[in-house]
């Protein structure tokens, strides 16, 4: 059900929503923390090209790849010519390379450790990727198929000079962390894995707070909701859902980048700055650099 609820959340295609962040009703604004596009004015120029807002990798493909490579060898997390190639076929397979890579707002992997789903992220447009555990510290740090496939994935496709960081365990790493990563609902029971993932799959995408729901939602509220989605052909109808634009700047993993008025605690907040372009600003704490919680970095080599 997780893998059929991904797919139909990264069929629908990237629509415009002014109206649900418009300058004029600051309201309406989904507390995600990203900046949405202001509306361009009508031209007759050529227009730009259209670039997916979010791919998936299935679990199915990381079966194919653990066919080729031990993607779980403790001794050696780096990934192997072989796993290079591989991973750059995969991406070449889905059209996904170059700017169709670079202009994605997510790249979600989906992948079970120990029977307990999980989603790694990658976000080509603000330059980091991170994994988010719905049972804290369920897994401990990220597992050598973490570490191994997400580098032949950024060394594939990330350009040589870059350096992204990366992100891991949100859930259990609590609200006191300083790096501006956003919190997540914490799963409070031992079935619902799969539906959290999606969940947060679907906030990811759709521009929601993470924390907009509460583990006494799962069962009662989104459970019979994606079984409804799923029943009635996924987003459309009375289930279509509008989608954010996230830009490609500021990158909010970059301090300098960031307005000096963001640097506020662990909350998401408007700031005046922001509120004539209806956009949003996330705050971020102490510098990456200096914090014991910091992200890994993966650098492309040359």
């Amino acid at each position: 059900m997780l893998t059929s609820h991904v797919s139909t959340l990264m069929t629908c295609e990237r629509r415009n929503c002014d109206h649900l962040v418009s300058p004029n009703n600051p309201s309406s604004r989904p507390e995600s923390g990203y900046r949405s596009h202001t509306p361009e004015p009508s031209s007759t120029k050529t227009p730009k090209p259209y670039y997916p807002s979010c791919r998936y990798i299935p679990s199915s493909v990381l079966q194919d790849l653990a066919n080729v490579e031990n993607l779980d060898d403790e001794d050696d997390p780096e990934p192997t010519p072989t796993l290079m190639r591989e991973a750059t076929r995969i991406f070449t397979d889905m059209d996904c390379t170059g700017e169709n890579f670079l202009n994605l707002d997510y790249l979600f992997i989906v992948y079970t450790v120990e029977e307990h789903w999980r989603l790694l992220r990658v976000a080509p447009k603000q330059k980091y990727t991170f994994s988010i555990d719905s049972i804290a510290g369920y897994c401990g740090e990220p597992t050598n198929i973490d570490r191994k496939f997400l580098r032949a994935v950024l060394l594939s496709q990330v350009p040589k000079p870059d350096t992204w960081p990366v992100y891991r365990e949100w859930a259990e790493r609590g609200e006191d962390k300083s790096d501006g990563s956003p919190n997540c609902c914490r799963q409070g029971d031992d079935h619902n894995c799969g539906t959290m993932a999606a969940t947060n799959a679907f906030c990811l995408a759709f521009g929601f707070n993470l924390q907009c729901y509460r583990q006494r939602d799962i069962d009662s509220r989104k459970r019979p909701r994606m079984f409804a989605e799923l029943s009635n052909g996924g987003f459309s109808g009375k289930y279509a859902y509008d989608m954010l634009d996230i830009p490609h700047q500021p990158d909010f993993t970059d301090r300098s980048q960031c307005d000096p008025q963001a640097d506020l605690p662990e909350t998401l907040t408007s700031s005046s700055s922001t509120a004539n372009t209806g956009g949003m600003k996330r705050p971020l704490g102490d510098s990456i650099e200096s914090d014991p919680q910091a992200p890994q970095k993966l650098r492309r080599k040359n």
